[in-house]
């Protein structure tokens, strides 16, 4: 009863575990995602706005912040409110921000 809940992370590590090596690349994705997932859970439950999901990222390497990024665009849909859409342009274009090489027109 008190096994904790695997994320879609470390399930992943484990079965790349099973298979064989991952390369360095795959394994920074992995851990990525593993950082970005509760981060980003607090932001599209609204507990965290665009400003605090900048200051939680501050300071995070590029590809952390480029897989929020595309994290926050997947997540666009049109049933989205107005409000909606705008905050999670805002989160990405403040994550913009942090990057050491911006690419803003991606």
């Amino acid at each position: 009863m008190g096994d904790k809940i695997k994320t879609a992370a470390e399930i992943a590590l484990e079965r790349a575990a099973e298979i064989g090596d991952l390369t360095p690349e795959e394994k920074e994705a992995i851990e990525n995602k593993k950082k970005l997932e509760p981060i980003l859970a607090d932001f599209y439950r609204g507990k965290v706005g665009p400003n605090e999901l900048w200051e939680k990222l501050k300071g995070s390497k590029d590809s952390l912040l480029r897989d929020a990024q595309l994290n926050l665009l997947s997540s666009l849909t049109i049933g989205h409110e107005f409000e909606e859409i705008k905050r999670r342009k805002d989160a990405i274009l403040a994550l913009e921000t942090l990057k050491q090489n911006q690419k803003t027109s991606v």
